[in-house]
């Protein structure tokens, strides 16, 4: 919808002309109707989704450990103690 907004010249980011481009959107390419996944899935999928933010942050804590003041050290690795316990073990 991004591309189809650009293409038309309608790339203003309000509301209004949001929903004006969504709505012409659906009428020209007319995109199959797909049914939302059942609650098990949309439940993996949300336990997935958080499990991938919480890998990006353990590794971002490693990273910070590399170039952190020795003063900090503590507190990071156990922050990345409680990130692997939680997540990798």
């Amino acid at each position: 919808v991004r591309d189809f907004a650009r293409a038309i010249g309608r790339w203003a980011k309000t509301d209004a002309i949001d929903a004006e481009v969504l709505a012409h959107f659906a009428e020209v390419v007319r995109p199959e109707v797909r049914p939302l996944p059942d609650p098990e899935t949309q439940e993996l999928q949300a336990l997935l989704t958080r499990r991938r933010q919480w890998m990006d942050m353990l590794m971002a804590e490693r990273n910070r450990l590399d170039r952190a003041a020795p003063l900090l050290r503590p507190s990071l690795q156990a922050h990345i103690a409680y990130f692997e316990r939680r997540f990798i073990s």
